[in-house]
């Protein structure tokens, strides 16, 4: 049974100790956490309409002028206290979380104590040897779910050294791993690991990278792993289930582990749904799984990400792996428009690229016509200055639409032609 909070606290923090320091205050008091993806302001509002008067922001920037209209409670006037509350009931809710959005509009997801507490528990027995001492650091935002618990969650329960700050740049990792006397877990992401390739990053004293929230493709492991030293955690999961399962990436494509107390079976319609003892419900999945020998799985594509195009098939993740293993992409994205965009009666995809510099559109079309079917060649394929991710690396669905609209009001489509763009 899951019981009702007193209060709804929307945890508005810059900096990872901001963030503890507010939401422990929040669940020392009964209270449930609404952690707002991205300092997202008009979402802390819709927040704030649905909670109604029980809702008031914790944050370390009281004087926001944005934050006027709120019941507002700055970081500095709560109780400062490191300690997880230990009596938490199993069933009480603690935390409120948003999906990402990049399929569409964000899904609130509601998450009770004993959801995060035998996930812990799972990821611990599984990767942290008995009486081992590790210091945890983050480049993913406290505020998503894999941020959440790998870097909140996870090391407050258990005691071991939490990240007091985020990490933005390479040179913020070197420097945070310059004479650290512990082991050190890095939780991370594929454009954040990408980053630590581009900038020849060499470190010497990380014991284990966790990778998630994107694919993890083959070439990025093994370069990641030469930075490293250590093959890269690949973890599977979602806002809904927590974690499902792991690999340990050496550049190689390998089987998916469960999860300890994690079950995957097989939907009568052909789905795959995932059973946990922490879990209300069994959760969906909404990705193509292929069940292998027992706890083993292989993920075919994200259902969302299958697209058509003159009767044949592929995945938007499949399209997007060839695009960036271009050399001269810096950074790029596929994407599919819905058909009420595009005037021609062929719906095709789009791709929008950073380009490395001396690099052209031509020779990004000519890798791209050596690995894929023609009919799934970009039409056009758009040169931008940046693509404007979350701090997670994905692109929300809006971003995209907004992307596409820029790029569409600077070059009229061909659908036949590369064009070349630099939306403001």
């Amino acid at each position: 049974m899951r019981e009702e909070p007193r209060s709804v606290a929307a945890i508005l923090c810059h900096a990872p100790a901001a963030f503890a320091r507010a939401h422990l205050a929040a669940l020392c008091a009964g209270s449930v956490s609404v952690l707002v993806p991205n300092q997202d302001y008009r979402v802390l509002a819709d927040l704030a309409q649905r909670f109604g008067p029980r809702f008031e922001v914790f944050t370390d920037r009281p004087d926001d002028r944005r934050l006027q209209g709120h019941a507002v409670r700055a970081v500095a006037d709560l109780p400062d206290t490191s300690d997880f509350p230990r009596d938490i009931p199993p069933g009480q809710i603690v935390t409120v979380l948003l999906t990402s959005g990049t399929t569409g509009e964000a899904k609130i997801v509601t998450k009770a104590f004993g959801n995060f507490a035998d996930e812990v528990r799972s990821l611990d027995q599984l990767f942290r040897p008995p009486g081992t001492d590790v210091r945890v650091i983050t480049t993913v935002p406290l505020e998503h779910m894999y941020g959440y618990v790998y870097g909140f969650f996870w090391p407050r329960l258990v005691g071991v050294e939490a990240p007091e700050v985020r990490i933005a740049l390479p040179s913020d990792l070197a420097r945070a791993l310059s004479g650290s006397p512990k082991a050190v877990w890095l939780v991370t992401t594929p454009i954040h690991l990408a980053a630590f390739v581009e900038a020849g990053l060499q470190v010497d004293n990380v014991d284990r990278v966790f990778s998630a929230t994107g694919a993890l493709t083959p070439q990025l492991a093994r370069d990641s792993a030469k930075c490293f030293g250590v093959a890269i955690t690949d973890i599977y999961g979602s806002t809904e289930t927590g974690t499902v399962g792991w690999r340990d990436m050496d550049g190689s494509e390998k089987l998916w582990e469960c999860l300890p107390l994690r079950e995957l079976r097989q939907t009568d319609d052909g789905g795959v749904e995932v059973h946990s003892p922490d879990y209300p419900q069994p959760e969906v999945l909404a990705d193509i799984i292929e069940l292998e020998a027992a706890g083993q799985f292989r993920i075919v594509s994200r259902a969302a990400d299958i697209i058509k195009v003159a009767g044949k098939r592929t995945s938007l993740a499949g399209l997007n792996a060839a695009l960036l293993s271009a050399p001269s992409v810096r950074d790029g994205i596929y994407w599919m428009p819905d058909e009420a965009n595009r005037e021609s009666k062929v719906v095709r995809p789009v791709a929008f690229v950073v380009l490395r510099e001396g690099a052209t559109t031509e020779a990004v079309m000519e890798h791209l016509r050596g690995r894929i079917d023609p009919v799934f060649l970009p039409r056009p394929l758009f040169t931008v200055d940046e693509l404007n991710r979350n701090a997670v690396g994905k692109m929300p669905k809006e971003r995209l639409l907004a992307l596409y609209a820029s790029c569409v009001s600077a070059a009229p489509v061909e659908t036949d032609v590369v064009i070349r763009s630099q939306p403001e």
